[in-house]
């Protein structure tokens, strides 16, 4: 009975997992750049079989682990003269206190020191650094390329990286994991005057909440029918 009533409660810290995650997910879909998260079921399998066949019967429930969907969203017009955003694969880089991180949210702007930067003030970095353009509205080629006044100022830099190897860092933003490499790319193209919109689809995030929430509370249930059991049961012992 302890052993019934271990898994499900497993079940229901999976399922809260999985509330959780729908719910952020649900919270950012108007957030330019934002990639969803998604809960993947870790099997407890694996661990079995390092340990050997003998620890089988110690086997607990799967849990959920949340982990990132890169899919790219839909592009949308934004009338930011510093709004761009990106076809195909790569990211755009920033400078942050921690290191270069990326993102694909292209909602830049210009701050009081004349800087091209994130929503959240970091440095947007260009080929040849952070980008600190002269006064005007600006041209950006497909290939990144920003011209104002008649004159190059600088290109934006465009990576690629192994998802596997990126962690989320905050508002559309990742940071490379220790040894990843950031590769420079000219592929794909830079798109002036769109932003890249979130990736989550709100009828299926909200199909998934209320698919979770019944079986939450159906496991509810059985944990206070195992629980009524395992009282009457222990009431009984105790006449004898």
């Amino acid at each position: 009975m302890t052993d019934a009533i271990t898994l499900l409660g497993a079940s229901l810290r999976s399922d809260a997992e999985v509330l959780r995650v729908t719910g952020q997910n649900l919270a950012n879909v108007q957030t330019p750049g934002y990639r969803r998260e998604i809960s993947v079921l870790q099997s407890g399998f694996d661990a079995v079989a390092m340990r050997g066949i003998a620890d089988a019967a110690s086997l607990v429930a799967p849990v959920m682990q949340a982990a990132t969907d890169f899919g790219t969203g839909p592009l949308q017009q934004s009338p930011g003269p510093w709004h761009v955003a990106l076809e195909g694969a790569g990211y755009f880089v920033l400078n942050t206190p921690t290191g270069e991180q990326v993102t694909r949210r292209g909602d830049f702007s210009l701050d009081s020191s004349g800087r091209l930067v994130s929503q959240e003030g970091f440095p947007v970095l260009g080929d040849g650094g952070e980008i600190t353009p002269p006064d005007g509205v600006p041209t950006i080629d497909a290939d990144g390329t920003i011209h104002l006044n008649g004159q190059v100022v600088d290109r934006l830099r465009r990576v690629t990286a192994d998802p596997h190897a990126l962690t989320a860092a905050g508002q559309s933003r990742f940071a490379p994991t220790s040894g990843t490499v950031l590769t420079d790319t000219t592929s794909g193209s830079v798109r002036q005057g769109f932003i890249e919109s979130s990736n989550v689809t709100p009828a299926e995030e909200l199909l998934r909440l209320m698919e979770t929430m019944r079986h939450f509370e159906m496991t509810q249930h059985f944990v206070r029918g195992a629980h009524e059991m395992l009282g009457d049961a222990i009431s009984t012992l105790g006449k004898v």
